[in-house]
This record gives C-alpha cells, structure tokens and sequence, in this order.
C-alpha cells in the first residue's frame, strides 16, 4: 500500500508555504493542504484525535512499558520509487552492542553526506520498525547515507545511557566513514521529540566540527519547564477546540512521569544535555533546522531555544506545521505532513553534498 492520501497535497503544502513573525522570531508556516481556514486541525489529525478522545485506551499508559513500546495505532507505509540496500551492523560499545542501521540508496556517490536519526519516543519508546519507511525514503531522495542505532531506553536504562548510546553511534560514523562511503564533515544528526534532545546532546559533546546540522522534530528542550499554563497560544476554531486542548493536555500531563521514570535521580531535567533550553553558551552550536507543530505544547520551548540560538549568531531555520500535533512525523504514508519533512531532510542533505 502507498500513500494514504493525494500526493498533490504535498505540492500545496510547499506552494502554499509562508513567512511570518512570531514573538520576533522568522517562521515559516507549512499549511494544512486542504483547508485554508486558520487554527483548523489536519482533517487527518482531526479525525485520529477524536478516535483517541472516545477511546481513551488507545494511549498509551506510563505504567505499562508494553503500552508505551507496541503501536497499532501508527501505521506506516513504503513509498520508495525503487530500492534502497539496508544493511544491520552490531557496533561494539564496552561491555554493550548497539545495534545500528544503515540504507544506502542506489543513486549514492562516495564521499556523500549522512544522517544519523535519534528515534522519539519519550525515551522509553520507538524502535527501527517505527521510522524505517521515513528513513529509506529520506535516503532515496536525498543520495545519502542513513544511520539508526537502536539505542538504550528507559526505565531499564536511566539516563545518560541513551545519550552515551547515541554519541557512540555518532563517533562510529565518523570514523567509519570510509566504509560507509560518507564524508565525516558532512554528518547531519536529527531527531524527533525526545530524538531531538538527543541531537542536541550530541551536539554539545562532540561539537559543530562533528555534527554539520542538526535537525529536530519538536526537540524535548525543556524537561523542568511549563509548556504555557494556558490556551492563548493554541487557537482553535470554535467546533475544533475541545479536540486541541485533548492533545495539548494529553502531552503536558506526560512529562511528570517520563523525567521520573528517565532520570531515576541520576540527571537533573535541569541539566543541558537533557534540556537544551538550559545551555548558558551556544556560541558554538551546529546550524539548526527546528520543526514545530501548531497544537504542540513543545513549540513554546522550541520558539525560546530557537531565539536563544538566533541570539547567540547561530543559523536556524524554524519551521511549523499548521493544524499539525505532536507525533505527527510518526504517521509516514498516512499524513502528508510527515512526506513533506522527509522531503525537507532530503533538501538539506542535497544542499550539504553540494556544498
């Protein structure tokens, strides 16, 4: 099965896109392709979000790790042109392997950039089945090669076991780069959620020369904040509300338990690694792509790292998907927003190798 919509709406989203200003932050806005109102919910989403408000069942429980970790409710689907190699390495790590994943598309030249991609998933979730349809796609479209590892979750491994994962898969690519037939300069890192926290952490060990861009997908960067305590950043219309502030309130009720149950006393949410938003000097932070959602109470901390990384001469592209929730990048085939990021990873891959 391909696309579970018009693949014409991915034109519109791009043709429709614009610039605006937002708290004095540059933002451009990624439409819902089929319906010019403002603060209208995907009709997709729309129609997910509503299944889940009478069904509250359907998510998942922080007490129940078989909740959190199988996913019937997030399809996916392959929307490949041709094929694309996917090769598994077990990549030694002390007393550990960490199992990394790797596409390589058949339009690959030597000495092309890479993307390593830090799964979400509240860091207790997520796994290659998840994101492997977004991950050969973005490999297909862009000739480059694509890094997963399967790193360490939580609770059975509190923090920083998923960040040491990560930055280890980081320095294998680097120094495996010629038999990956990568550019060491050229390594993209991205993550969505709690994948993006991780990016940052990546960043912030190993640095810019290590990582050329990082791109987060409604990066977690505020473990300790408030994601605003009221509705005035989420209008919605009128007959739509009530399903807004579900999956706003359903989102903000989670973060008590998952610092609790990730950090197990061993890291402060207060620490950057973790919170980014935290980072007293991002002078020399990597260029930054930061993709938001509308209905995503994430995006207020997303806004204020965004303008803290502007402030500190950093380039960052923002950019929010109107209509659009948290978790919307896991729904690839069945909401086109999740293609059209995919697309966007693939451009900023192209414009590396051509640089």
């Amino acid at each position: 099965m391909g696309r579970q919509y018009d693949e014409a709406l991915i034109g519109a989203i791009s043709s429709r896109s614009f610039i605006t200003e937002k708290r004095g932050l540059e933002v451009q806005i990624r439409p819902v392709p089929d319906d010019e109102r403002e603060h209208v919910l995907d009709p997709r989403i729309l129609e997910v979000s509503r299944k889940k408000m009478r069904n509250v069942s359907m998510s998942p429980s922080w007490t129940s790790l078989i909740g959190m970790r199988h996913r019937p409710d997030k399809p996916t689907y392959r929307l490949l042109d041709g094929e694309v190699q996917r090769d598994e390495i077990l990549m030694e790590a002390a007393d550990r392997y960490i199992d990394l994943f790797v596409w390589t598309p058949p339009n690959h030249k030597e000495a092309s950039p890479a993307l390593v991609y830090l799964h979400g998933g509240a860091f207790m979730a997520g796994n290659v089945l998840q994101f492997e349809h977004q991950l050969e796609f973005i490999a297909e479209k862009s000739g480059a090669v694509v890094v997963y590892p399967e790193y360490r979750l939580a609770p059975e491994t509190a923090f920083p076991g998923q960040i040491e994962d990560c930055v280890l898969a980081l320095d294998y690519v680097r120094e495996h780069a010629a038999d990956l037939g990568i550019d060491p300069h050229k390594i993209m890192v991205a993550g969505d959620s709690a994948g993006g926290s991780l990016a940052n952490a990546c960043v912030q060990l190993r640095g810019a020369g290590a990582v050329a861009h990082a791109f987060e997908i409604y990066p977690e960067v505020d473990l300790a904040g408030e994601q605003g305590e009221g509705y005035e950043d989420f209008p919605a219309i009128a007959d739509q509300e009530d399903v807004a502030r579900f999956r706003i309130d359903h989102l903000r009720d989670s973060d008590g338990p998952m610092v609790e149950l990730c950090a197990h006393g061993k890291m402060s949410p207060h620490d950057p690694l973790i919170s980014a938003l935290m980072l007293e000097d991002c002078t020399d932070f990597s260029p930054v792509t930061i993709v938001t959602s509308e209905y995503d109470p994430l995006r207020i901390p997303d806004e204020k790292w965004a303008t803290k990384l502007r402030s500190s001469g950093i380039d960052v592209e923002v950019i929010e998907y109107a209509g659009c929730d948290h978790g919307f990048f896991d729904h690839f085939g069945v909401y086109p927003q999740s293609e059209d990021v995919c697309l966007l990873m693939a451009e900023k891959l192209k414009e590396m190798a051509a640089q």
